[in-house]
């Protein structure tokens, strides 16, 4: 077992087996310095799922430059993912190594989205949450377009006690509110 691989896995709290790290380092991008740990992601396949088959040519392997998690958002982390590719010899099938740490065909690690779905949850801007996660405030967007069912209130029905009244927001500009008044004072409506 290579002992690199061991103290990457445990620092990025990394369980797949399929990912295997041989090294690390620091690169440049846009000015800022970056972390980059590098993978190679093995497919463990024993049989084609097409055909059956079980005997594959090695076909190359294909990067990915993923977003991870970084402790320290100065300094943004990327994993450098080689996954490799296999060609079967009955079929011709096509098959590419596949990691739970991010989804297929996508850029940013699982943990990351999750990272940003909880900061979503916070009063916070999206730039803010986009530079602290190393991704742009459109994606954050994206993301909070994506997962807007979890957030929006049913408003199919009124509460026993509804409250309304006029604050001042940033500006002097008035705004509506309506809470629900029965003792959690949930917002029902702003405008």
């Amino acid at each position: 077992m290579n002992p690199i691989d061991n103290h990457i896995k445990f620092a990025l709290s990394i369980k797949d087996p399929n990912v295997i790290f041989f090294d690390y380092g620091y690169e440049y991008k846009q000015n800022r310095r970056i972390k980059v740990y590098r993978a190679t992601v093995k497919t463990g396949l024993e049989r084609c799922p097409q055909c059956g088959f079980d005997q594959f040519n090695h076909n190359g392997h294909y990067l990915s430059r993923v977003t991870y998690l970084a402790a320290n958002a100065s300094e943004p982390v990327y994993l450098e993912l080689h996954k490799e590719r296999l060609l079967c010899k009955n079929c011709g099938t096509s098959v590419m190594a596949t990691t739970e740490l991010v989804d297929k065909y996508c850029n940013i690690s699982r943990a990351t989205r999750q990272k940003i779905f909880m900061h979503l949850q916070d009063d916070r801007t999206q730039k803010s949450i986009a530079c602290d996660n190393n991704v742009s405030p459109s994606t954050v967007c994206r993301y909070l377009d994506k997962y807007d069912d979890l957030f929006r209130r049913n408003y199919n029905y009124l509460p026993e006690h509804l409250a309304m009244d006029e604050v001042r927001g940033v500006g002097g500009v008035l705004h509506f509110i309506c809470i629900n008044g029965a003792g959690d004072h949930e917002i029902q409506r702003s405008h």
